[in-house]
């Protein structure tokens, strides 16, 4: 099922039968839902690898992020948790200590 400006179009997807008895629109809410978990998670892992990935001796950020990934930077800092964050930030600051001594 899927909305557009005509109204309600069908569109075959499949749920178990424990979704049998809820209505369209809960079955069609249900659906974007888990999709969206499911790309965020992604997202996330992506994001995560690319810091791992950047861990060169160079300083990171969010630009740098991006410009590996191929994505844009608004992107990467929707799907940035405070976890992701404080791993470069805290890289980026051992980086800093090494420089000083």
């Amino acid at each position: 099922m899927r909305q557009n400006k005509n109204g309600i179009s069908n569109q075959y997807v499949f749920f178990s039968r424990k979704y049998k008895g809820d209505s369209q629109k809960e079955k069609h809410k249900i659906a974007c839902n888990e999709y969206k978990a499911e790309k965020k998670t992604i997202k996330k892992e992506m994001i995560y690898n690319a810091i791992q990935h950047l861990k060169t001796g160079s300083k990171i950020i969010i630009p740098k992020i991006a410009e590996f990934l191929g994505v844009s930077e608004k992107m990467i800092d929707r799907n940035l948790t405070p976890e992701l964050k404080e791993l470069y930030k805290s890289y980026n600051r051992l980086l800093r200590k090494n420089k000083k001594t």
